[in-house]
């Protein structure tokens, strides 16, 4: 079951509704899984550098990616089209999480700095203290 991948699997994360699988290879390859049947359903790339760390969006429909590339980046859960890009780390990015209600997104680095991110208006970036 989830076979595929060709090297040490980095990251693995459930949806919300736990019918799907997100998995990242160290090499940078993702990919998002149909949790019943343990099929590929998606094959996620645009990071230049591996994806440290993964987060579906409450509502299941968005996937954030973060990676040593000190990129943020979005994908449609649904068709793996990646969304948009957010840039404004100066080091890796570790970790990214949205909001309850999908509007925001936070994001933390080795920078030491935390980000917010404003989806509904797609900006941000502004540093949290």
């Amino acid at each position: 079951m989830f076979r595929g991948h060709k090297g040490p699997v980095q990251s693995v994360v459930f949806s919300s509704t736990w019918t799907r699988l997100f998995t990242a290879l160290r090499g940078g390859t993702a990919r998002v899984w149909n949790f019943a049947s343990g099929d590929e359903v998606i094959r996620l790339r645009g990071h230049t550098h591996y994806i440290i760390s993964a987060s579906f969006s409450a509502d299941d429909k968005l996937i954030v990616t973060v990676s040593p590339d000190r990129t943020i980046q979005l994908w449609s859960a649904q068709t793996g089209d990646e969304l948009q890009v957010l840039k404004g780390h100066t080091s890796f990015v570790v970790s990214a999480c949205f909001s309850p209600d999908g509007a925001r997104l936070v994001s933390a680095s080795l920078d030491k700095t935390i980000r917010l991110w404003d989806l509904r208006h797609r900006h941000g970036g502004g540093l949290l203290r």
